[in-house]
């Protein structure tokens, strides 16, 4: 893993708020999960999770139709580090992400997104 891949990662405010709900909730999410929590279009959302994955911050797995997103539990030591610094981060804007991503979260059906995008400002 490249030390300065994972910077660039996190040099753009959109990764870090995707990849900071990720370890602060120790959860999976849909790519639809994460576009109605961090307010971001699909598209958008989709460019910004292939940059952390090529960083190898987090990590894909898909089931169904559906892509489920987390972050990366075994990175080097040094990527460890910096998401715990992450997770320490407090801000207004990752405590609004967080408490859509729970309201999200309670509208899966056993535990899975089985719904699609529901913020109608990201639906076609």
């Amino acid at each position: 893993m490249d030390n300065v891949a994972i910077f660039k990662a996190l040099g753009e405010p959109t990764r870090l708020r995707i990849l900071r709900l990720l370890l602060k909730t120790g959860k999976e999410a849909c790519g639809c999960e994460l576009v109605d929590s961090i307010l971001t279009p699909q598209y958008n959302l989709t460019k910004h999770i292939d940059v952390l994955m090529a960083a190898g911050l987090i990590k894909s797995r898909k089931e169904g139709r559906w892509v489920y997103y987390s972050a990366c539990p075994d990175c080097s030591p040094f990527c460890v580090s910096i998401c715990k610094v992450i997770q320490e981060a407090e801000e207004k804007i990752y405590q609004a992400d967080l408490g859509r991503f729970k309201k999200r979260l309670s509208i899966r059906e056993e535990g899975k997104c089985l719904l699609g995008i529901q913020n109608k400002k990201f639906t076609t």
